[in-house]
């Protein structure tokens, strides 16, 4: 199991080199869910740019990344 997150965070990492992956672990010190936190600061970001974010499995921080992705260049092209 640890290998495979080890290589599922290395396919993260390499598709969102601007954030930093990782599993948080429960109170019995077994892996729990997946983060990602940026790793520049945010300064005044807008709605639906967030700093960090967690969800249950791989799939579904992959599908958050992506979110904030398509916001980011959405903000851009308003700028």
């Amino acid at each position: 199991m640890q290998t495979i997150d080890a290589g599922t965070r290395a396919v993260l990492a390499m598709r969102f080199p601007d954030w930093h992956i990782w599993r948080s672990r429960d109170g019995r010190g077994r892996e729990a869910d997946w983060n990602a936190t940026r790793r520049r600061k945010l300064r005044g970001a807008p709605p639906g740019i967030a700093a960090r974010v967690t969800a249950p499995d791989a799939d579904g921080l992959r599908g958050l990344l992506e979110q904030q992705r398509a916001a980011e260049a959405a903000r851009q092209a308003a700028a």
